[in-house]
């Protein structure tokens, strides 16, 4: 994954516009997270990635983090992201990070003032979400604390 860091420094350097866009939307940040690619998120970031940048679902960068990497979720929080940006869906990051289990992240989320109380298109707030899987025991618990 350093070889694409390389890369994308040089393209970087060279004028490549950092935000370009893949056919569903998505940046090159997007893809970082995607990965959990720590080293190019933070390297894209320097060259001014637009942080909260929205594919063709409206999912920013956050919330693909959310379903992969804490450490890079806690990277874009440090650099502005919004922390409670809503896909077409109306989810937050939160209600991505219940989903599917990474406890971690919702960790990192909750300390940046994540809102529990968000509310989905299927009317489901993260703890809902929580309620409702039933191997998300420590999601309730940690839920609510907020």
């Amino acid at each position: 994954m350093d070889g694409h860091r390389t890369v994308a420094d040089l393209l970087l350097k060279n004028n490549a516009t950092v935000d370009a866009r893949d056919r569903v939307g998505r940046t090159a940040l997007h893809i970082a997270c995607q990965n959990g690619n720590l080293k190019l998120a933070s390297l894209l970031l320097q060259y001014k990635a637009t942080v909260d940048a929205r594919d063709h679902f409206q999912r920013t960068p956050l919330h693909v983090a959310s379903l992969y990497a804490d450490r890079v979720a806690a990277l874009l929080l440090q650099n502005n992201a919004d922390v409670n940006a809503r896909d077409i869906d109306h989810c937050t990051p939160l209600h991505y990070v219940v989903e599917n289990g990474h406890l971690e992240v919702a960790k990192v989320l909750l300390q940046h003032s994540a809102d529990v109380d968000a509310v989905n298109k299927d009317k489901q707030t993260p703890l809902d979400l929580a309620y409702s899987e039933k191997d998300h025991v420590e999601f309730s618990a940690l839920l609510l604390k907020y």
